[in-house]
C-alpha cells in the first residue's frame, strides 16, 4: 500500500515537471504509466491541467494539446477542482493567464466555467478583479456581455479594475471598464493620484472616461 503511494506520488511529480516544462511528448509517456490529467498532483488538488493553466502562458498549442488529451474518446467533462473549489478557469485567472483563458472559454468543453463558484462563491471573473488582472478581466467580462447568463451583471463592480489600469497607465482598459464603475470616488481619487502633468492624449482619453462622473464628484479633492 505503501509502495503504491509512493509510485504515485513519483508519477505526479514527473506529470508535474513535465507539464512546467511543457513537454508533451514526456506528458503522453507519463499517462501510459496509469496516472490521468485528472489526478490530484499538488497539495493543494491541483491536477496537471490546473498546473497546466498557471504556467503555460506562452504556449497555447500545448495547452490544446492537453485539453485535447483530457477530453478524448469521450471522456468525462473537464469539471475538476482544487481544494478551494477553484476550476481551471479560476486558475488561469487567477494568475493572469489570458492566452488559457481564452482557450478554456472557446473549449466546447470549458465554457460553462465561465459562472461557476470557488469555495468562497467567487467566479473567474471575481478572481481576476481581486488579482489586478486587468487584461483578464476584461476579456472575460466581455464573454459575460456576450452570455445569456448576465442577470447578476448589474451588480459587478468595475472600480477596482479601473484603479489599477490607471495605477498602470493602461488607459484603454480603463475606459473599456467605465460603464461598471459603482464607486467614482475612488476612481477620481486614483486618477487625481496618476495624472500625469504633461497631458494630451492621456487627457483625452481621461475626459471621455469620467464624461459620466457628475463634477460635484471633484469638490472632495478641490
Amino acid at each position: 500500500m505503501i509502495k503504491q503511494k509512493n509510485e504515485e506520488e513519483i508519477k505526479g511529480k514527473k506529470l508535474h515537471a513535465a507539464i512546467v516544462r511543457q513537454q508533451i511528448e514526456f506528458v503522453k509517456q507519463i499517462l501510459a504509466e496509469n496516472i490521468t490529467l485528472r489526478d490530484k498532483i499538488t497539495f493543494n488538488g491541483n491536477t496537471a491541467l490546473h498546473v497546466a493553466v498557471g504556467t503555460s502562458s506562452n504556449n497555447r498549442e500545448f495547452l490544446e494539446n492537453l485539453l485535447n488529451l483530457a477530453t478524448k474518446d469521450n471522456q468525462q467533462s473537464l469539471d475538476m477542482r482544487n481544494s478551494e473549489g477553484s476550476t481551471l478557469l479560476h486558475v488561469a485567472a487567477i494568475v493572469g493567464n489570458t492566452e488559457a483563458t481564452k482557450k478554456l472559454v472557446q473549449h466546447h468543453g470549458c465554457n460553462y466555467m465561465l459562472f461557476e463558484k470557488d469555495n468562497e462563491g467567487q467566479t473567474p471573473l471575481d478572481r481576476a478583479v481581486l488579482n489586478m488582472q486587468t487584461h483578464t478581466s476584461i476579456y472575460l467580462l466581455d464573454k459575460y456581455l456576450n452570455s445569456p447568463n448576465v442577470e447578476k451583471l448589474d451588480m459587478f463592480d468595475s472600480t477596482e479594475i479601473v484603479v489599477n489600469a490607471i495605477s498602470s497607465k493602461d488607459y484603454d482598459s480603463a475606459c473599456k471598464m467605465a460603464e461598471f464603475i459603482k464607486d467614482p470616488d475612488t476612481v477620481l481619487m486614483a486618477v487625481a493620484q496618476n495624472f500625469p502633468q504633461n497631458v494630451n492624449k492621456i487627457e483625452r482619453h481621461m475626459m471621455l472616461l469620467f464624461a459620466h462622473v457628475p463634477v460635484t464628484s471633484f469638490n472632495n479633492y478641490l
